[in-house]
């Protein structure tokens, strides 16, 4: 059984915002933090201090399970966390809500242009449109975050990527302005890769959890409300 096996045809909803919801939001925001800290990451080669990482999966399920008011709950939460126990705060934690929020963000438009396809929309249509809406968003806003932090703010930042760079690509450099724009490219790279292992992944929890009827307390998942043309 896959998810559109539970879609129903109701309209397009913001999400739950009632204290069973936000508290549960609140956990899965804590969960990624938690997750932040723990051993589960591992570093981007190309640049090293750009890190894949589990803890993204958290704040996208509690969207999916519970809407967009939710997933902004569960995002600041992991924030807020990540000011007291991450590193390089406020900079660290700032720039990975940049990311999560913006996915979730690129998400929510993605499914706002579902609704208004529904009559020829099929479930390969649908991740299409949320992976590619949230690609276009987190690299958009991470690309900006980039910028004022390794041109303006830390320019240590940029000497560090380039000098990866030139070593893992064996390229050189004529100016700084070269390094930024490789390292800006570099970083929206590894921003698209990082949505497919925090989407795709998040996306089949989900699917998993209401096929298995895990979850009895939630009568009908936000993400169920998008999913009312899925064949």
């Amino acid at each position: 059984m896959s998810i559109q096996n539970h879609s129903k045809s109701t309209s397009f909803s913001k999400g739950e915002s009632n204290p069973y919801t936000l508290s549960a939001s609140a956990i899965f925001g804590a969960l990624a933090a938690i997750m932040a800290i723990l051993p589960l990451s591992f570093p981007f080669p190309l640049i090293p201090y750009l890190k894949f990482d589990l803890a993204e999966l958290p704040v996208i399920i509690a969207f999916l399970l519970y809407g967009p008011i939710p997933g902004l709950t569960s995002s600041i939460v992991y924030w807020l966390i990540l000011n007291i126990v991450g590193s390089f705060a406020p900079i660290g934690p700032l720039m990975k809500f940049a990311a999560v929020i913006s996915t979730i963000i690129g998400m929510w438009i993605g499914i706002k242009m579902y609704n208004k396809f529904t009559s020829t929309m099929k479930m390969i249509t649908f991740l299409t449109l949320i992976l590619s809406m949230s690609i276009v968003v987190r690299v958009l806003i991470t690309t900006l975050a980039n910028y004022i932090v390794i041109w303006i703010l830390f320019p240590t930042f940029l000497e560090y990527a380039a000098k990866s760079l030139s070593g893992f690509l064996k390229v050189t450099f004529s100016t700084n302005f070269d390094k930024l724009i490789l390292t800006l490219i570099i970083t929206a790279i590894y921003n698209v890769i990082h949505v497919l292992l925090s989407i795709i992944p998040s996306y089949g929890i989900v699917a998993h959890i209401l096929n298995r009827g895990i979850i009895v307390t939630i009568k009908e998942p936000w993400v169920i409300k998008t999913l009312k043309h899925l064949s």
